[in-house]
């Protein structure tokens, strides 16, 4: 880690710079929703290196994707996490997720397709699976918790990572995360 000037956009800038090429009608809704998803995959994968890096006990309360920046490279862009100052102890594998989860999205869409793909880019296939099996276990744990208060169980979450893990294909490699250039975003 270290105090320097980054050059980039924010992972919200580019998904803005996405959102005004689909409103001219330049890209589709599918080319759309593909790419701002690679975009937020991206920024996942950033934060949870970060959590790998800070040795999997240490986390941030603010991964926000305006903290996420990217900077167009020969080999596509490169995320930068900027503003560390909330790091703090407690990094469990359930409190990176929930909190990567309100950042991003709570949304069946972000949870299939950007947080726990996001996660798998990040830690590899074998790693990422045995992280969001342990996050679903403490999800449901924590659920019948407050379910018994009358409180929502967490149960769209439990069901996006069911969903996820069920359509991994059995025995295929880690798969490299998809790559977007700024000449991808600005065509």
């Amino acid at each position: 880690m270290t105090e320097a000037y980054v050059e980039g956009h924010s992972l919200d800038r580019w998904k803005g710079i996405l959102e005004d090429r689909f409103i001219r009608g330049d890209l589709d809704f599918v080319q759309y929703s593909g790419q701002r998803q690679a975009l937020e995959r991206q920024g996942i994968a950033a934060y949870v290196r970060l959590w790998v890096v800070l040795g999997r006990r240490t986390f941030t309360s603010d991964p926000s994707p305006w903290n996420v920046l990217l900077t167009p490279t020969t080999g596509g862009l490169q995320p930068s996490i900027i503003d560390l100052h909330s790091i703090h102890d407690g990094g469990t594998p359930l409190y990176v997720f929930q909190t990567l989860e309100e950042m991003f999205g709570n949304r069946d869409e972000v949870r299939e397709h950007v947080l726990c793909p996001g996660i798998l880019d990040a830690l590899g296939r074998t790693s990422g699976v045995r992280f969001l099996e342990a996050v679903r276990v403490a999800i449901e744990a924590q659920g019948e918790v407050r379910e018994r208060v009358g409180l929502s169980p967490f149960t769209s979450s439990i069901r996006a990572i069911s969903r996820f893990l069920a359509s991994l294909p059995d025995r295929i490699p880690d798969a490299p995360a998809p790559q977007l250039t700024a000449l991808t975003l600005c065509q």
